[in-house]
C-alpha cells in the first residue's frame, strides 16, 4: 500500500491527452524502485489488437543495441473496475532512464523532441484553427543568435542544473549539423555518436514506424548529451509498428527533417545506416529469432486468461514481406567484394611518403586497416 500517490491522464493532443496514466510516488516510497512510472496502453492511445507489437520493438531495439523503455504486461484496476483488459508497466524515459544507458559518472544534457502544437481560442482543438510543426534541427536565427523560443518548443529540455534555458550544448550540436565546409562529416561525429543515431533511425524505418523524429513527424524521440561525451538518440513512443505504419515497401530513411536528410545522403553517414539495415535482416528479422518471441507473449497473454486479442500472424507476415525489399536494396546498393582500384589493385611505386588508395568495401567492412593501425577513410560513395 503506497499513501499519497499522483496519477494523471498522459497522452498526446491528437488524441486529447489521454491514453497512458503516469503515476507519481513519494520519494521515500518507491514503486517499484522509481518515483515516477507510466501504466501504458499497448497501442497508440488504446489497446493494440495483439498487445505484442510493443513489446516486440523493445525486443527488437534490444537486438539492435538502442536504448528501450523495459515494460511489463499489468492489469490495472482504478476505482474497483479494469481498467482495459491489459496494459503495460513502462519505464519513464528520463535522467535515470538516459543514465542507466550510458553508466555515466554525472547528469548529462536530456532534451525531448517533440512536436510544437498551436492550439486556438477553444485551447482544444489545436487542427481547427491552430497549427502543428514537426521538430528540425535547422538553424533558426535572430539578431545573429540562435532564436531560443524558436528551438525551445521542439527540444524540450529535461533541466539537471535548474536552468530550463541553458541550450548551449544543443546549440553546439546545431552548428555542427548544418555545417557547410568540408569538414561537416568531422564535425558532426566529434559531437554525435552517428552510427548509433542511424541505428536508432534504421530501427523506426525498419518497423514502418512513422511516428518518429527524422521520418513522417518530429517528435518521439530523446536526445541526450552524457557528460564529456558525445549525443546519442533514445527512441520512445513506438506504436505504429509491424504492419500497423508505413507498408513492407516503404523507403528506408529520408523524412520531416531537412539536416537530417543532408546525414542520409552523406555517403560516410549513409554506409552507417546501411550496416545498421544489414544487422536488421541477418538478426532480428529472421522468423528463426522474432517468431519465438511473438510466441512466447501470445502463450504469456491467453495463459493469463486475457481475452479479446486479436491473432498476430499478421505480424509475421509483415514483418517477412519488409524483409525481402529491404535485403534486395542492400544487395543492390553493397559492393559485390573488397577491391583496390588504384592501379587495377596491382602494386605501385608512390615517390612521395604518403599515397592517396582508393577502392570498394562491402557495408560490412567498419574500418581499413594498414599494418594493423585503423586509418581514416573519405567515403565518396556508400561503397566506394
Amino acid at each position: 500500500m503506497i499513501y499519497n500517490v499522483g496519477f494523471r491522464d498522459k497522452g498526446s493532443p491528437w488524441h486529447g491527452g489521454t491514453g497512458d496514466i503516469a503515476a507519481t510516488v513519494p520519494p521515500d516510497d518507491l514503486l517499484l524502485g522509481a518515483t515516477d512510472r507510466i501504466f501504458a496502453s499497448t497501442g497508440n492511445g488504446g489497446s493494440e489488437g495483439t498487445s505484442i507489437r510493443s513489446q516486440l520493438a523493445s525486443w527488437f531495439g534490444q537486438q539492435m543495441g538502442i536504448p528501450y523503455l523495459h515494460a511489463h504486461y499489468l492489469q490495472l484496476y482504478r476505482n474497483g473496475g479494469q481498467f482495459r483488459e491489459v496494459m503495460e508497466d513502462l519505464e519513464q524515459p528520463n535522467h535515470g532512464f538516459a543514465e542507466r544507458w550510458t553508466a555515466a559518472a554525472e547528469e548529462g544534457d536530456l532534451y525531448k523532441v517533440a512536436m510544437w502544437f498551436e492550439f486556438p481560442d477553444d485551447n482544444y482543438n489545436f487542427n481547427g484553427g491552430g497549427s502543428v510543426n514537426g521538430a528540425t534541427i535547422e538553424r533558426f536565427v535572430s539578431g545573429g543568435a540562435y532564436k531560443m523560443a524558436r528551438y525551445r518548443w521542439h527540444f524540450q529540455r529535461r533541466s539537471n542544473d535548474g536552468n530550463a534555458s541553458n541550450f548551449t550544448n544543443l546549440f553546439d550540436l546545431v552548428t555542427a549539423v548544418n555545417d557547410t565546409s568540408t569538414a561537416y562529416v568531422d564535425k558532426v561525429l566529434n559531437l554525435a555518436d552517428v552510427p548509433q543515431w542511424m541505428r536508432v533511425w534504421a530501427f523506426d524505418f525498419a518497423m514502418g514506424n512513422w511516428d518518429a523524429w527524422s521520418y513522417n513527424v518530429g517528435q518521439n524521440m530523446y536526445l541526450y548529451k552524457p557528460a564529456g561525451r558525445r549525443w546519442m538518440l533514445l527512441p520512445w513512443d513506438v506504436d505504429f509498428t509491424f504492419g500497423l505504419g508505413d507498408g513492407t515497401s516503404a523507403q528506408l530513411w529520408d523524412g520531416q527533417d531537412p539536416v537530417i536528410n543532408r546525414m542520409y545522403g552523406n555517403p560516410a553517414f549513409q554506409r552507417m545506416i546501411w550496416q545498421a539495415y544489414l544487422d536488421v535482416v541477418n538478426g532480428p528479422f529472421l522468423a528463426a529469432n522474432f517468431q519465438p518471441q511473438i510466441d512466447a507473449r501470445r502463450s504469456a497473454l491467453l495463459k493469463n486468461n486475457v481475452s479479446g486479442l486479436q491473432s498476430p500472424t499478421s505480424i509475421t507476415s509483415w514483418i517477412n514481406g519488409r524483409r525481402n525489399p529491404i535485403l534486395g536494396r542492400i544487395n543492390s546498393a553493397n559492393a559485390s567484394a573488397f577491391a583496390i582500384t588504384t592501379n587495377s589493385g596491382n602494386d605501385f611505386d608512390s615517390a612521395t611518403p604518403a599515397a592517396t588508395i582508393e577502392g570498394t568495401a562491402p557495408f560490412a567492412v567498419a574500418t581499413l586497416e594498414v599494418n594493423g593501425v585503423p586509418y581514416p577513410v573519405t567515403w565518396t560513395t556508400a561503397n566506394a
